[in-house]
């Protein structure tokens, strides 16, 4: 309830593109990803792809056009995420 934005539902990490740092879309989720959960290193992830859709259509939904960016991280536990407090409420 904490949250400034979409309390109450789940997400993956995710956010706006930084023309100013972002060189793509792949590298907004990885330093997203970096920001909102600690533990997770660009690093040690790799990138599956890239998945397009319907703009028009996503955007209708969900008020956003979203690009999901696959990854994976590895093997992880609890133990070692540390989600921001003011983007993250919990991990699971």
């Amino acid at each position: 309830k904490h949250l400034r934005a979409h309390p109450d539902e789940v997400c993956l990490p995710g956010g706006m593109v930084c023309t100013v740092e972002d060189q793509s879309i792949v590298s907004t989720c990885l330093r997203e990803m970096e920001e909102e959960i600690g533990g997770l290193h660009i690093e040690n992830t790799k990138v599956l792809g890239v998945l397009r859709c319907n703009w028009g259509e996503v955007h209708h939904l969900v008020g956003v056009a979203v690009t999901p960016v696959i990854c994976f991280i590895g093997e992880i536990g609890d133990s070692h995420l540390q989600p921001n407090p003011d983007e993250v409420a919990e991990c699971f």
